[in-house]
């Protein structure tokens, strides 16, 4: 559910948005489709401990998935705005 929540609201971003940034596919949808993928994968590895920690633990994984992949793991952002000037 997570995945295709994410791919509509992916497209919805590519196709409506007015920055250009996600006038790529692969920053608009590819981004959107992980976060649900790994939120849920994180709450699996949790389930059994402690049902709070893995709602936690899933929320703040996906939080991470969309930051991270948004502005640093793509390739199409100039300038890269999370990596170290020398």
């Amino acid at each position: 559910m997570g995945l295709i929540l994410g791919g509509l609201f992916g497209l919805t971003s590519y196709l409506r948005s007015p920055i250009p940034l996600f006038k790529n596919p692969l920053a608009a949808i590819l981004p959107r489709l992980l976060i649900g993928v790994t939120a849920y994968f994180a709450y699996a590895a949790m389930k059994k401990a402690n049902r709070t920690v893995s709602l936690g633990l899933a929320t703040v994984v996906g939080l991470l998935t969309a930051g991270f992949s948004t502005r640093c793991w793509l390739p199409t952002v100039k300038p890269w705005p999370c990596r170290r000037r020398s």
